[in-house]
């Protein structure tokens, strides 16, 4: 049916982790990009109370659990800051999904090198020892096509576990896709279709 007018009403909770404690919030933004390796967001939340639950302190970063019409995130509250307008006060937040403890600023830089072969996904599991994180790579069905990295063919200096699984999955057209709530990491062909192959018949239009 065409109408002149079409409303559509979300529904959006925000509440803080583990208590779920509910928080108001409004101006929501959440988004991510094939090249990202997290879920980025941002609130304006109401009141200083609001504020207190959810700013990082020194234990770190606070969690909280987005949902958006039942698609639900879990993200760490990184920054946040004040804006003075009389006689209102407001508060913004901004942070990432978990993913983003396997970078800057979170993770510790190393260098390595692989003194034997190994196949590109044992190379990115070995970026995830003792993280707590894993990664689903479906070779056969999904791609991209796992290799083998002959002994001394990986080497890095002064990198992060995630620009290393990012530097495996961009030697092949493959992107890193970030879970909106786990920690899991997938790899993803940044194509559906490989570019060489977009003049056949299969080529997406």
């Amino acid at each position: 049916t065409i109408l002149d007018t079409y409303m559509i009403a979300n529904t959006v909770n925000l509440v803080v982790l583990p208590s779920r404690t509910p928080i108001e919030a409004k101006s929501l933004r959440i988004g991510l990009d094939a090249d990202s390796f997290s879920w980025k967001f941002s609130a304006d939340i109401f009141t200083k109370a609001a504020l207190d639950l959810v700013r990082p302190d020194a234990e770190g970063a606070k969690e909280v659990e987005l949902n958006i019409n039942g698609w639900v995130w879990v993200l760490m509250v990184e920054r946040y800051s004040r804006a003075l307008k009389f006689p209102t006060e407001a508060y913004s937040i901004t942070g990432a999904t978990r993913s983003q403890l396997l970078a800057a600023p979170y993770a510790p830089l190393r260098t390595g090198l692989n003194n034997a072969p190994l196949t590109a996904r044992q190379a990115a599991e070995s970026e995830l020892l003792n993280t707590g994180f894993t990664i689903e790579w479906d070779t056969e069905n999904v791609g991209p096509r796992d290799w083998t990295f002959p002994a001394g063919a990986l080497s890095y200096q002064s990198q992060t576990p995630m620009q290393v699984i990012a530097r495996i999955a961009e030697t092949v057209g493959a992107v890193v896709r970030p879970a909106l709530d786990s920690d899991v990491l997938e790899i993803r062909p940044r194509y559906v279709v490989p570019p060489w192959e977009w003049g056949q018949a299969d080529a997406p239009v």
